[in-house]
């Protein structure tokens, strides 16, 4: 190789990682690779190949960074596989898709009637906290006593060998908080497939107006949900959506579990008045307004 040769691709490195090292650069991977990764995670096979050609700028990268990346998630999922149950009651669980501090969700197959479920069931570490136990009932009594086409219905309540859970249908989706988040991503990405500001807010009025009615039929139950934000509200392949997750639920007359001081919820959506420990159903409105 002669010298100008030596010192063209050497030019041609140090360009190569200055582009790789740019904070835009860095911040488009990163995006794509949340993108591959969600996509993995919902049980897709994304390529790599298909990213290099939506991004051809950062092909290098993105031929470095996402096998790696693999590597990483599957080492993740392979601990994570070996403490999920294989079995509980009657239910064979085929894998974990949601985890959140009131439980692990599993999707699972019902063997006597042969029916896909979703199972969900109490950490291990919160078997000896009666609180969380009561809790955790709670939440699926007062879901099994709604039904409503917009409320995903409990089937039943189980123990195997000091594990507890509840069966529940299994909502072929993914929740409103991700929906949200990779529309962002493909209208920053300018995808094709972007709804149109038309399509967006009509489909916003429809999940808003369902998910209203849902609340209002819990709450002439009696059952304030306490809980209401976008994670909680699945949407399935129909475009359908769900209430989920009624882990802070309160029945009408029942003791609420929380002590004095005690603020239940999640922060970003909770009404004024649930900062004094204090809720109705306007709280579920309010929630479901932001």
């Amino acid at each position: 190789m002669t010298e100008p040769e030596r010192s063209s691709d050497a030019s041609s490195a140090r360009a190569e990682s200055q582009r790789d090292a740019d904070p835009e650069h860095v911040d488009e991977l990163g995006k794509i690779a949340q993108s591959f990764f969600e996509r993995r995670h919902r049980g897709e096979s994304p390529s790599i190949t298909e990213y290099i050609e939506k991004h051809p700028e950062l092909a290098e990268a993105i031929r470095e960074v996402i096998p790696t990346l693999l590597l990483l998630d599957d080492a993740g999922s392979d601990a994570a596989s070996s403490s999920c149950p294989r079995r509980l009651g009657e239910y064979t669980i085929v894998r974990e898709v949601g985890r959140g501090g009131m439980g692990v969700v599993y999707e699972a197959l019902q063997e006597t009637l042969g029916r896909r479920v979703a199972l969900k069931v109490l950490p291990p570490e919160h078997l000896q906290d009666e609180r969380r136990i009561e809790r955790f009932l709670r939440e699926a009594r007062a879901a099994a006593r709604l039904h409503h086409s917009h409320i995903v219905p409990v089937f039943g309540i189980g123990e195997d060998r000091g594990t507890r859970f509840y069966a529940m249908q299994f909502i072929n989706g993914q929740g409103l908080d991700k929906v949200l988040h990779e529309l962002r991503i493909r209208r920053e990405q300018g995808g094709a497939s972007t709804p149109t500001p038309e399509d967006y807010f009509l489909n916003a009025a429809r999940i808003g107006l369902d998910v209203a009615g849902a609340l209002a039929y819990a709450h002439g139950e009696g059952v304030l949900h306490r809980d209401i934000k976008p994670s909680n509200l699945l949407l399935d392949s129909q475009g359908s959506v769900w209430v989920t997750d009624f882990g802070l639920a309160k029945a009408e007359g029942s003791e609420d579990l929380t002590q004095a001081g005690d603020i239940v919820g999640t922060l970003r959506y909770m009404a004024p008045e649930r900062f004094h420990s204090k809720a109705d159903p306007r709280s579920d409105v309010y929630s479901l307004g932001l």
